[in-house]
């Protein structure tokens, strides 16, 4: 339900940054691979620090309602 709204997903494996900023990470990709019916990669791209950025289509992807993005 997370990614309902979500067309692509761009992921990147490897060093990630801060742990502050990235402490979810492994569990997004986990769920990627979880549920390979829905998550279809597209396309990946090796990049300068030797790792691998990868773009995911959401083939259940639902159109969002027509206020979204909420106003914050």
């Amino acid at each position: 339900a997370c990614f309902d709204y979500y067309r692509f997903i761009l992921v990147k494996d490897g060093t990630q940054g801060p742990v502050w900023n990235t402490a979810d990470n492994a569990k997004l990709m986990n769920y990627l691979a979880a549920y390979p019916e829905r998550f279809y990669p597209v396309a990946s791209w090796r990049l300068p620090d030797g790792s691998t950025a990868r773009l995911y289509q959401n083939v259940n992807s639902v159109t969002p309602p027509p206020a979204w993005p909420p106003d914050f």
